[in-house]
């Protein structure tokens, strides 16, 4: 079973992929995480984490990210990031859902 990775956490939004992903309005893709400079790799490295993709969730503007991770380093397909991005967009209208009710 996998457990939460930085339960209990915090880290500035300048320093971390999630943080870039909001603050950039963007999606990230990233083969490698140690070759990223966009990553703490001091917090990845007690974690499975090899591959991930980042993807801002937008309420009106982004409020939070949403972030799918793999144990080995690979290559994303297109489809592989519009998943993520899809599933984060299903996040941002649930939220906006909700603050409108």
């Amino acid at each position: 079973m996998i457990s939460p990775l930085w339960k209990g956490k915090k880290f500035p939004m300048e320093t971390c992929i999630s943080g870039w992903a909001m603050l950039n309005n963007q999606t990230a893709a990233i083969s490698n995480i140690y070759m990223e400079k966009r990553i703490p790799h001091d917090a990845y490295r007690p974690t499975f984490v090899q591959s991930l993709i980042m993807a801002p969730v937008r309420a009106s503007g982004p409020v939070a990210a949403l972030g799918a991770y793999w144990k080995e380093r690979r290559s994303f397909t297109p489809e592989d990031i519009q998943a993520v991005k899809m599933m984060a967009d299903f996040v941002g209208n649930a939220l906006r859902r909700i603050r409108s009710a």
